[in-house]
């Protein structure tokens, strides 16, 4: 197999920062604290809860 773009493999990192868009809480999660998500609209995104208020935040894969 012949690779004609190498892929963006920051997917692979152990941990993920998401912004509370709530509180404004910025906070990183470990692997075991966030799950992998995607769309309809074949986007990709992270979910974790926020430490402070407790509420769902999402996070881009881009």
């Amino acid at each position: 197999m012949k690779i004609i773009k190498e892929g963006n493999l920051d997917f692979l990192k152990e941990s993920k920062e998401f912004t509370c868009c709530k509180c404004g809480c910025i906070f990183e999660a470990e692997k075991d604290e966030y799950v992998y998500s995607g769309s309809h609209y074949n986007e990709s995104y992270y979910v974790s809860t926020c430490p402070c208020c407790g509420i769902m935040v999402y996070s881009s894969d881009n």
